[in-house]
């Protein structure tokens, strides 16, 4: 879970927290675009699961 709290941070997230290992996070994002903050956090994610 460290490496989802590390792509989650890196996205300019704050406040990142994960629940357990069930690869469940929350976190606090900031900005009004939130089209692009979703596409990019989507995105992370995918790369993530496919290391």
């Amino acid at each position: 879970m460290a490496d989802l709290r590390a792509a989650l941070t890196a996205l300019g997230h704050h406040d990142v927290r994960t629940y357990l290992a069930s690869g469940n996070a929350m976190f606090t994002a900031t900005g009004t675009d939130t089209t692009t903050r979703n596409w990019r956090t989507v995105t992370a994610l995918a790369d993530l699961a496919t290391r």
